[in-house]
């Protein structure tokens, strides 16, 4: 799940995994075999635990609580008024919010009074020196992890808190395998119960959907688009043969599976494929063909993330946008007719050479 989705939608009965990292083992329990010599992959003695509580900042909790999300309590405008499931909340207006705080969401869901969520940090020195102090329950809250997985049923509040502070808590759970290169001590790895199935499904629904493309490219279209759709995505060059260029985007294509990934090559493919199948689209696939023709032939460079005019350095003509989407929207401007005239003069003249 995106984390931009889960500010959307409402906490309901899914099932989530928590996957504590073994570590290797002072004692050698790492290297532990089973009566077979098959690796039973051992850290820690028992059902050995992480006892896992929110990161303190320098002014508050990194609860994330703070964060807004849309209000499922909200009647709109002139609309009858709605019980809130908790008495406590009835006198604070909620039910005339849009949004309101992911912190008031779970008091109000979890029966809590105004405040019970509250991320202050707890001062050391109020700590010691107070023998009343009762800390709050964000800076009470533990949640023991153990060694493998660890199933998070968000039916559940303090499940749902933990699932909620493993989204926010950016450099202590990762969210992906990418991740694992931005946050290498990071211990706990967040998963979907179904995810392993179905991103592997997703992915070969994309790499299946590009085959089938590819094909109806080859048998439905002029030979001239499939030399531009290699030129495109940098597999070829306009003056390979139609069945050179079938086999390089197919090539192109199958270096997504057999690298285990189709997350990159066939959704380039597909993206491309959809804009020259969208009503209109064939006036943008033009442009990109151009365009990456003209950055094989140097009639553009790409400089410091900024696509410069070869033949125009030094003057008011020389920045032709600082995005690959910026420089074809302009190029596409009808204002602009007469600089893709003239990018394209010089691009004949580089071709014929």
């Amino acid at each position: 799940m995106k984390e931009s989705e889960l500010f959307e939608v409402d906490l309901g009965n899914r099932k989530v995994h928590l996957i504590k990292f073994q570590r290797k083992s002072a004692q050698g329990r790492h290297k532990h075999t089973n009566k077979d010599g098959k690796n039973i992959h051992k850290t820690q003695a028992g059902r050995a635990n992480t006892k896992w509580s929110i990161p303190d900042l320098a002014t508050r909790l990194s609860s994330g609580l703070w964060k807004m999300r849309t209000n499922p309590y909200y009647t709109g405008e002139g609309g009858e008024s709605k019980p809130l499931p908790n008495s406590d909340w009835n006198e604070k207006g909620v039910d005339k919010m849009k949004y309101i705080s992911w912190q008031e969401f779970f008091e109000i869901s979890h029966y809590k009074t105004p405040g019970y969520y509250s991320s202050e940090r707890a001062s050391l020195h109020h700590m010691a020196a107070n023998r009343q102090f009762r800390p709050t329950a964000l800076q009470s809250f533990r949640y023991n992890l153990v060694d493998g997985t660890n199933m998070l049923d968000l039916s559940k509040p303090k499940h749902q808190l933990m699932y909620f502070f493993a989204l926010n808590c950016k450099d202590a759970f990762l969210k992906d395998k990418n991740d694992r290169k931005r946050f290498p001590r990071a211990l706990f790895y967040l998963q979907e119960v179904d995810a392993p199935a179905e991103e592997e499904y997703l992915s070969n629904i994309e790499f299946d959907s590009a085959i089938v493309n590819l094909v109806e490219l080859k048998d439905k279209s002029a030979p001239e688009i499939l030399r531009q759709m290699a030129v495109i995505l940098n597999v070829g060059t306009a003056n390979l043969s139609a069945s050179s260029c079938y086999n390089a985007l197919r090539d192109f294509i199958m270096g997504d599976m057999v690298r285990g990934s189709a997350k990159t090559n066939t959704t380039r493919f597909n993206e491309a494929y959809k804009i020259l199948k969208k009503k209109g689209g064939r006036a943008r696939f033009d442009t990109m063909y151009k365009l990456q023709e003209m950055i094989n032939q140097r009639v553009v460079l790409i400089e410091n993330m900024t696509y410069i005019w070869s033949e125009k350095r030094g003057t008011d003509m020389e920045v032709l946008g600082k995005t690959r989407e910026q420089v074809i929207a302009s190029l596409m401007d009808e204002g602009n007719a007469h600089i893709l005239q003239m990018l394209d003069g010089e691009l004949s003249k580089k071709m014929l050479k």
